[in-house]
């Protein structure tokens, strides 16, 4: 969230790199102090809150926005027009200028440019200095779903032991919205029986990702009866034809039951629903 918002906030508030002009005028006197973000309403209507950002405008005309661990950014900015409760900002960076009003309720602020409104509370200056907290450790899946795809064939753990798909064959329950197959990772006389560990996966008929949820997931089966949705990870479709459909997949249920690589199959070996 905290890349986006900036980006999404630096454009809609003309910030970005240090931009600093001879034209600035003093601004407004309830302006000038730190401020707090505490919440965020964009073009969209979509709330965000709470916000670790803070703002701070100075007499000389400078606006510092900074948001978590991402650093801070400061622009130029000028009173254009200033009466008891409200006032107009142009803020200037890199040349490029864009307005913002800003609203005052005797103690708080609303700042809207393009769209986006920041809500604001005043803040002692110590607090607005003060490095924002660290980030929380990523989790297991957070930080197995940020490496890339394997090149080579889909590989893991199931049950804490190593597994490598040997054989992709059809589920009898197929989908009109997919191939189902069962992913096995060693050849069983009859799949059908699920003898051995498998992934149960619907490979959506159309190319790209599709994130897994609990709605859409894979399931780990462990025999002789054992059946687990996983919905963390996500599958991608990378090529269709006639012959071969090449996909790669993603998926972390815990420590002992992840697997991660790409595979391939034959369309023409699973029926029809």
């Amino acid at each position: 969230m905290g890349v986006c918002l900036f980006a999404a906030l630096g454009f809609a508030l003309g910030l970005g790199s240090q931009a600093l002009g001879a034209d600035a005028v003093s601004p407004a006197d309830p302006l000038i102090g730190h401020w707090q973000v505490t919440s965020i309403v964009t073009h969209d209507g979509t709330t965000i809150a709470p916000v670790e950002m803070y703002v701070v405008f100075t007499a000389s005309g400078l606006m510092t926005v900074s948001l978590s661990n991402l650093g801070s950014t400061t622009s130029q900015y000028q009173v254009l027009r200033h009466e008891r409760h409200d006032t107009i900002l142009k803020v200037t960076t890199n040349g490029v200028s864009t307005q913002a009003a800003i609203e005052f309720d005797r103690t708080n602020l609303s700042m809207l440019s393009r769209g986006t409104t920041m809500f604001m509370s005043p803040v002692a200056p110590a607090v607005a200095a003060k490095p924002p907290p660290p980030p929380p450790p990523l989790t297991p899946y957070q930080q197995h779903g940020q490496e890339a795809l394997h090149a080579g064939p889909l590989s893991g753990v199931m049950e804490g032991r190593p597994w490598t798909l040997v054989a992709a064959t059809p589920n009898l329950l197929q989908d009109e919205g997919g191939w189902r197959l069962n992913l096995l990772g060693e050849k069983a006389g009859d799949e059908i029986s699920m003898t051995v560990p498998q992934l149960l996966v619907l490979v959506p008929h159309v190319l790209g990702r599709k994130d897994f949820t609990d709605a859409f997931n894979t399931t780990f089966f462990m025999p002789p009866s054992s059946n687990i949705a996983c919905g963390n990870g996500y599958i991608v479709v990378t090529a269709i034809t006639a012959q071969a459909v090449s996909v790669a997949l993603n998926v972390w249920l815990d420590a002992t039951n992840h697997v991660n690589g790409s595979f391939s199959f034959d369309p023409r070996s699973v029926p029809n629903p």
